[in-house]
């Protein structure tokens, strides 16, 4: 898939959606850092999934926006 500038990344979708606050993702993020440099990579909606800060209905939501509607303005349902 190619992405066009408009195309937003998980963490910040997921943020834009209002699934998860900033602080939450700076820990994903620094956990998913953590766990590249131990060659044992996690992605981004895993970690929170398994923080408990994501359910699995709002990752398969932020992804349906990332990857089928990257220019769409993608909003809670």
């Amino acid at each position: 898939m190619e992405c066009s500038r408009q195309c937003l990344r998980f963490g910040e979708l997921a943020l834009k959606m209002g699934y998860i606050t900033p602080e939450q993702l700076s820990t994903a993020l620094a956990r998913q850092e953590q766990d590249n440099r131990s060659n044992h990579h996690r992605v981004l909606g895993l970690i929170l999934y398994d923080e408990g800060w994501m359910t699995t209905t709002q990752i398969e939501q932020v992804l349906k926006g990332v990857f089928l509607l990257p220019e769409a303005d993608v909003s809670v349902r």
